[in-house]
């Protein structure tokens, strides 16, 4: 992915990188409902998970246009166990129809 370089990663699992078009799952269903990705993205997974387990995904993102620059944020685990499975829980949804939190910041020239 242009722009992006993984700077630290610690889940079990590769990362995965989604593409534009790529078919992706939607509605927190476990790959049952799909759509399609609408911007590019990064899966990381570590299956299976225990509790009080924590990941982490560190990035280091260049943009190559100078304006507004969004990133969208969540996490899910697999699988869903309670309302503590998705974070976050309200506000933005995204094209998969989840909920994200979006962070944007201004890329000067």
């Amino acid at each position: 992915m242009n722009g992006v370089e993984i700077a630290t990663y610690d889940f079990t699992q590769s990362s995965h990188y989604i593409s534009i078009g790529d078919k992706i799952g939607a509605k927190y269903s476990g790959g049952v409902e799909s759509t399609f990705s609408k911007y590019p993205s990064i899966e990381a997974m570590t299956r299976p998970t225990y509790p009080g387990i924590q990941n982490h995904l560190g990035l280091i993102i260049t943009p190559d246009k100078s304006g507004i620059f969004t990133i969208y944020v969540k996490s899910i685990d697999i699988p869903h166990t309670s309302n503590l499975s998705h974070y976050p829980d309200s506000g933005f949804l995204d094209h998969q129809d989840e909920y994200v939190l979006v962070y944007s910041v201004n890329v000067n020239p």
